[in-house]
């Protein structure tokens, strides 16, 4: 035979949002979608989210800065980049994608580590190489540069 569990009390909104904000940067429309599916009302929602806000835990600009910077190291472009901190519902608005990040550089470098020194051989190679750093969420001009230059 099964014993029950006893039932545990909730946690509070608050308690679980922090808890997902110690793992890592969550937008507040993250936040309040993964308590909105744990069942917890929109009040409570709104009331634990703006007390993390107050407190300093929760800033929208600071999780774009992170996801910025996550999609740098991982070798993204500015489309993919601006199209993960959408889905996250963040905005651009502090102007932090406009910083001096250099993405003609950037794209040669990952050219260079996936395909290395040599330039691209033929036309099929040229669009391999293109395919590559489209999908990495580069803009055609950057791709023309880019491959120009290698």
């Amino acid at each position: 035979m099964r014993t029950e569990r006893p039932q545990r009390a909730p946690r509070p909104a608050k308690d679980v949002a922090l808890a997902l904000l110690a793992r890592r940067e969550h937008s507040r429309s993250e936040l309040s979608l993964k308590l909105r599916q744990r069942g917890y009302a929109k009040d409570d929602i709104d009331a634990a989210l703006n007390e993390l806000v107050e407190r300093g835990y929760q800033d929208d600009s600071r999780a774009a800065e992170v996801r910025i910077s996550s999609g740098l190291r991982r070798g993204h472009g500015p489309q993919l980049i601006r199209a993960k901190l959408s889905i996250a519902g963040l905005e651009d608005g502090q102007g932090i994608f406009d910083t001096d990040i250099d993405w003609l550089a950037a794209a040669r470098e990952l050219l260079r580590k996936k395909f290395g020194e040599l330039p691209a051989e033929g036309a099929k190679d040229a669009a391999r190489r293109s395919r590559f750093l489209q999908s990495r969420g580069y803009s055609g001009e950057i791709i023309r540069k880019a491959l120009r230059s290698a």
